[in-house]
């Protein structure tokens, strides 16, 4: 295989790669919608709704391959930007669909974090953190848990998935204090060897992007995930 110019740097690791091609989405092309038909599918080729009141598309590799290994990591998978979600219309449509690529379920995007040290604080650990995410998790679980009586059936429906993603937050804050791994596999750091970012998202776009790669990859070294 012949490695383009976006693709130069990883040269020296073409032996350790595997790269898909032959690609076709079918799905996105027949979109009307030329942006939002095609982002949020990205990762899973499915169809995007062009109903405002269904907000539907496939859930993503990403995810799928994260509740089959992501057991094995302190997290599932890594879900990272450099941009907030959207919650606006364009072309009639949510912009949930463009600020998300990856989908827990065909009706929910994967929570993104864009602090880059909460991001680090995920990776590396931060107990006293852990303590007050799960306080507040316990109390947005009571509240919410109130609230569904009053709901009418669609409502619930939202709700339930809504709750499925705090219960998968809860997951994630337990697991992290486990080391769960693949027999053999043994991570290439064993503590960060970067500084904890800044509290604030970095202004200069290019900067933040090359921080969140640099996440990425320290993720990866510490094997606190294998999905990002």
């Amino acid at each position: 295989m012949q490695f383009g110019p976006g693709l130069q740097p990883l040269l020296p690791y073409r032996d350790d790669l595997c790269v898909l091609e032959g690609l076709f989405n079918a799905q996105s092309v027949a979109n009307p919608s030329a942006h939002l038909g095609r982002m949020p599918n990205l990762l899973s080729g499915a169809w995007v709704s062009l109903d405002q009141n269904d907000l539907r598309v496939g859930r993503t590799m990403d995810q799928v391959l994260a509740q089959r290994i992501g057991k094995h990591t302190a997290l599932p998978s890594l879900v990272l930007g450099i941009e907030p979600t959207e919650l606006r219309l364009e072309d009639g449509l949510s912009m949930l669909y463009g600020s998300c690529i990856s989908w827990s379920s065909p009706t929910r995007p994967t929570t993104k974090e864009i602090y880059p040290s909460r991001a680090f604080d995920a990776i590396v650990g931060n107990r006293r953190q852990a303590g007050l995410d799960r306080t507040i998790l316990d109390q947005v679980l009571a509240d919410a848990k109130s609230l569904r009586p009053q709901l009418a059936v669609r409502d619930r429906v939202k709700l339930d998935e809504y709750l499925e993603s705090i219960r998968d937050i809860e997951r994630r804050i337990d697991r992290a204090a486990n080391e769960e791994r693949l027999e053999g596999w043994r991570p290439t750091l064993t503590k960060a060897d970067m500084p904890r970012p800044p509290n604030e998202i970095p202004q200069n776009v290019p900067d933040h992007m090359r921080l969140i790669l640099d996440l990425i990859v320290l993720a990866f070294r510490m094997d606190r995930t294998r999905i990002a």
